[in-house]
């Protein structure tokens, strides 16, 4: 019995430290972050203001519910930090995801660029190997604007949402 005690006890350390390096350790946009129990990423919407803190979501999958977390921008970079679990419905963030892959687009970018301004990077995935990934800065291009449309509304909600406090944010979050 104190073996199996033992390697229970190993196997939540080993599992805390996951998530402990997802939190505090800086990755690109769109790498992916792992750990146990963090389920497949499905949608990451990135907003870089030019002079104020930028935010990344992402939307992730686990047991056909759906759960919503925020890193930083590092200021300056296309880096992320941080993994927060926050406090959103599955059922918006499933409507989000449906409204977004019932679009049809033109993949041939036309945007312009700029120096102040707000850059905007939305990526949606398979679960699989499947992505696609889009950026503008400012406005979207016409042929993306309903897409523009969607995230904006994204943004300001997911901003809105508070922090899901718990000690094991992982596996205690309900719908």
């Amino acid at each position: 019995m104190g073996n199996k005690l033992a390697r229970e006890f190993q196997k939540l350390a080993l599992e805390a430290a996951d998530w402990e390096r997802v939190r505090t350790e800086e990755r690109p946009f769109f790498q992916d972050a792992h750990a146990t129990g963090i389920g497949s990423r499905r949608l990451t919407l990135i907003h870089c203001p030019s002079f104020d803190r930028g935010y990344a979501w992402d939307i992730r999958e686990i047991e056909d519910r759906f759960r919503l977390y925020r890193s930083r921008v590092c200021h300056g970079s296309t880096q992320l930090k941080g993994y927060d679990l926050l406090q959103f419905e599955s059922k918006p963030l499933r409507e989000y995801l449906r409204r977004l892959q019932a679009i049809k687009i033109a993949l041939h970018p036309t945007g312009r660029a700029g120096l102040d301004g707000t850059s905007v990077h939305l990526g949606i995935f398979s679960g699989g190997v499947a992505s696609i990934q889009l950026s503008w800065w400012g406005e979207p291009q016409n042929e993306w604007k309903e897409i523009g449309v969607i995230t904006e509304e994204m943004r300001k909600q997911f901003s809105q949402a508070p922090l899901f406090e718990t000690d094991s944010s992982v596996t205690k979050q309900t719908d």
